[in-house]
């Protein structure tokens, strides 16, 4: 019995993991070209492909899965993370972010 718990508690730390590294599906051309669009708004301080530390504080997001975008921009809209300090100024940067845009963001930065 015991060796059947193990077992099964080792099977779902391996679901978690994958489910923690599965991006989200792909843009269209249509979504890409709009989210490129919503990523002009990020650029000063996250840099050209998203390669940099914001104003010198925040993680790379070049580094991020889409999921792991999504999450953060999902919770920085609804003011539930302050992440090295920048949750203020990054729920007003995406505030008016609809799901829909937040996703197609999501993937058009991981991608870059």
């Amino acid at each position: 019995m015991i060796k059947i718990l193990i077992s099964f508690f080792i099977s779902l730390t391996f679901i978690s993991c994958d489910v923690v590294n599965q991006d989200l599906p792909q843009n269209n051309y249509a979504q890409n070209q709009r989210a490129g669009e919503i990523f002009e708004r990020c650029i000063a301080c996250h840099g050209q492909n998203a390669e940099k530390h914001a104003l010198g504080k925040s993680d790379i997001l070049a580094s991020y899965s889409s999921l792991q975008i999504k999450d953060a921009l999902e919770s920085y809209r609804a003011g539930t993370r302050d992440k090295h300090g920048m949750g203020a100024l990054m729920k007003a940067q995406v505030i008016d972010f609809s799901g829909f845009e937040i996703r197609i963001l999501s993937v058009y930065i991981s991608e870059l």
